[in-house]
């Protein structure tokens, strides 16, 4: 049996419409008492096998449809896992990369210091051994003619005595400098190949993932075409916001008003057009969650999150910069192109450019918190989206540019925050410890 594609929320549709007609035929085939049937003429017998023969035809496309949402899910499911195992072997291999180099710029320097001292001592050495040659070439029948070098040259041999020691001390110092730096060589060619495997496997993971994020692309067009009315109230809202907290009180709000919206557009349509009343059910509130189906709650992932990209911090929270101003996050040092990921479960609340920050992103985790993540070259998730934790939503700029090269920087930075209703929070606490 093939199994068509359709999406969730047509299935949903589909499946209240034909739960209902089964309830109606269902409740007419028993109210009807038994005297009617011998009564019946052959044509409301003809009508009763169409209605059970119909309501055979409801069942199975009710199984049929039931079976294609499970099958939809369970796709969606395995393409977020995937796209989450990928995204942590890209960081795992970007972080491994990180250290292979800095460990090769370590034995580098390491090798240049010791060239540097053997070519001194070689200097040294050299002076000394054309100094002891001169000595050694005064003739030894000289003495007999000019008696006062006979003095002078027992006092050089005696010198030379003392003096040898020291040189094969020197000799063997050289020795072992030019053995070390032979094995800082090997070292460096062995850490060189594994640099390079590294990358390989960079590499193969990034196609790999983009192999991955080109279907759930296709699967954004539907949540793109939705969230239409969203996305342009959302720039009109940056626009207008002058900070990151008015702009998300002004998001917050709209979220409220749309999710008042969305419950009486369900109940209107469920009650076919009448005054909705009563609480509304769970699979109607499961719609218009934050979070992902059994994805925990924000708070009790506490000191459990994956930092949003593998680096060093290079802002504390909290720290004056000499201006004055106060960082309200964290900034992480990056590699170039770096694969940027969720710290936690969540919907996209905002994707765009935002005043200085450049592109802005917001993923609102519910009860109040939200994780806002700039400084990123491309955003690969839209508004609306619902996203798990660790899950890729962009990627840092794969070159420096020369405004940052000039200023002596030699990676990438992401600026990280966390906010608790609308109030700054320290990140770090919030992180798994590395």
């Amino acid at each position: 049996m093939v199994i068509k594609k359709t999406e969730p929320k047509q299935l949903e549709n589909m499946l209240q419409f034909l739960l209902k007609r089964f309830a109606l035929i269902l409740f007419v085939f028993l109210i009807l008492p038994n005297g009617v049937y011998a009564q019946t003429s052959n044509q409301e017998k003809n009508r009763l096998k169409e209605l059970k023969a119909q309501i055979k035809k409801s069942q199975t496309e009710a199984k049929r449809l039931k079976l294609a949402e499970r099958e939809i899910k369970k796709e969606l499911t395995a393409l977020r896992e995937k796209i989450i195992s990928s995204a942590q072997k890209i960081q795992v291999t970007e972080e491994k990369i990180t250290h292979q180099e800095k460990s090769l710029q370590k034995l580098d320097f390491k090798s240049a210091a010791l060239r540097k001292n053997l070519k001194t001592r070689y200097k040294q050495m050299s002076k000394t051994l054309a100094a002891m040659q001169r000595l050694s070439r005064q003739p030894a029948n000289l003495a007999a003619i000019r008696p006062g070098k006979s003095l002078d040259n027992l006092r050089v041999n005696i010198l030379l005595k003392k003096i040898m020691p020291s040189l094969k001390q020197k000799a063997e110092n050289i020795k072992k400098d030019v053995n070390q730096i032979n094995q800082l060589k090997h070292l460096i060619k062995e850490r060189k190949s594994e640099l390079k495997k590294s990358f390989i496997l960079l590499t193969k993971n990034e196609t790999e993932i983009n192999a991955i994020l080109k279907t759930r692309r296709l699967q954004q067009k539907a949540i793109i075409i939705a969230t239409k009315k969203e996305r342009q109230k959302l720039k009109r809202f940056a626009q207008k916001s002058e900070t990151i907290k008015e702009l998300i009180t002004k998001i917050e709000k709209e979220k409220i008003a749309r999710k008042k919206r969305t419950l009486v557009q369900k109940k209107l349509a469920l009650t076919k057009g009448k005054t909705p009343r009563g609480k509304p059910n769970k699979e109607t509130l499961a719609t218009l969650s934050t979070l992902p189906q059994g994805a925990q709650k924000f708070y009790s992932a506490k000191g459990k999150m994956p930092m949003p990209a593998r680096g060093d911090i290079k802002v504390s929270f909290g720290y004056v910069n000499p201006q004055g101003q106060k960082s309200k996050g964290i900034t992480i040092n990056t590699r170039a192109g770096a694969v940027v990921i969720a710290p936690h479960a969540g919907r996209v609340m905002f994707a765009g450019k935002f005043r200085t920050y450049g592109l802005l992103l917001i993923i609102d985790h519910g009860d109040g918190y939200h994780t806002l993540l700039a400084g990123m070259d491309h955003i690969n998730t839209v508004v609306g989206q619902q996203i798990s934790a660790g899950e890729p939503v962009g990627l840092m700029k794969k070159e420096l540019t020369t405004k940052k090269i000039a200023a002596g920087a030699s990676s990438q930075r992401l600026y990280v925050e966390f906010r608790q209703k609308g109030q700054p929070i320290n990140p770090i606490k919030w992180v798994k410890k590395s």
